[in-house]
């Protein structure tokens, strides 16, 4: 007998795929990916993904008309003045809604399927940002800003409308960093020293340090795109040329049978929800249904646009007996 013999239900098996996570972030990604019927480019790709929680597409098949379009479209937008050739904004959000080719890049064929492989969920593009210059942005996840339940199923993709150097500001990102736990406003400081988005990005540079991860300067040809976790920190470094342009665009995606919220402005340890209930969907135009894994749910409107989440009845009913049973089982022990 082996001394791990002694621990109880060493030798039971456990449903790998049943857990509610994307599967190329689950605990158990290697043993689900040894069952899945994957390409050899389709398990590179998840490798790549659930390593490092980020994938670089070089010369995707993306037509110039597109690339140099959506620089054409976004200019009168940003308040473009040709004598001076700066921009009145160095960012607008959501211009899918008035130009096409915004709209052609963040519903890419090529994109959505390698979502809907790496998430199990098909994709929902429901944002987009374009960008003329480098951000210059702060350290940070995406879950502060966008978050579902199940947790996890967001993601976003940054796409090079130029080449992209050091000189023109590139996107700055940390490998590895999605494997950290998930951090909030709420769990960075008290409630008397008061809670603020400045405070976040130094804690959360300070802890890149403290883990002693490396960022990495995302420089690509034009036509490329990164494609990151929810959890991966990254921001915007420092633009050395000023003269220079830095055009992209970035499409943030949930996934399909979710509640989706922003944690930026949820009380999430009181129950509270800043639930995004009004998106849609830009592949059709159609309003987003917000559901459990299909379950229906419903809404209780509290403070400051925030909500109280329900399970309807049918869930409710699911969820009640199978604790009964639970909460029996331990009491009898």
């Amino acid at each position: 007998m082996q001394e791990t013999d002694l621990i109880p239900l060493w030798d039971k098996d456990f449903n790998k795929e049943s857990m509610n996570i994307p599967w190329v972030e689950s605990p158990f990604f290697n043993d689900i990916l040894i069952e899945k019927k994957l390409t050899k480019t389709e398990v590179s790709i998840a490798k790549e993904y659930n390593e490092n929680g980020y994938i670089i597409l070089e010369n995707l098949n993306i037509s110039d008309e597109i690339l140099t379009g959506i620089k054409t479209d976004c200019s009168p937008l940003l308040g473009f003045n040709p004598t001076t050739k700066k921009f009145r904004d160095t960012r607008i959000q959501d211009a899918f809604k008035i130009s096409k080719n915004v709209k052609a890049l963040a519903c890419l064929e090529q994109i959505l399927n390698i979502l809907e492989l790496l998430y199990g969920r098909k994709p929902i593009p429901f944002q987009t940002l374009n960008f003329p210059m480098a951000t210059e942005q702060g350290a940070h996840s995406d879950c502060i800003h966008f978050s579902s339940l199940p947790k996890n199923y967001m993601c976003g993709v940054w796409i090079a409308l130029e080449d992209i150097t050091l000189e023109n500001g590139p996107v700055f990102y940390f490998p590895k960093s999605h494997k950290l736990a998930e951090y909030s406003l709420t769990d960075i400081s008290n409630i008397q020293d008061g809670w603020n988005y400045q405070n976040y990005e130094n804690f959360i540079i300070n802890l890149m340090k403290s883990k002693n991860l490396t960022p990495k300067f995302l420089t690509l040809k034009k036509g490329s795109a990164l494609i990151w976790s929810a959890n991966l920190v990254h921001g915007g470094s420092l633009q050395k040329n000023k003269q220079l342009t830095r055009w992209s665009q970035v499409t943030h995606y949930f996934f399909e049978d979710c509640i989706y919220y922003t944690p930026l402005n949820s009380l999430v340890p009181f129950g509270q929800y800043f639930v995004r209930n009004n998106l849609s969907n830009i592949i059709n135009g159609e309003k987003i249904k917000l559901n459990y894994n299909k379950y229906d749910i419903k809404l209780n409107k509290g403070f400051s646009g925030m909500s109280t989440i329900f399970l309807k009845n049918q869930i409710q009913n699911i969820i009640k007996r199978t604790w009964l049973r639970v909460k029996y089982k331990i009491n009898s022990i």
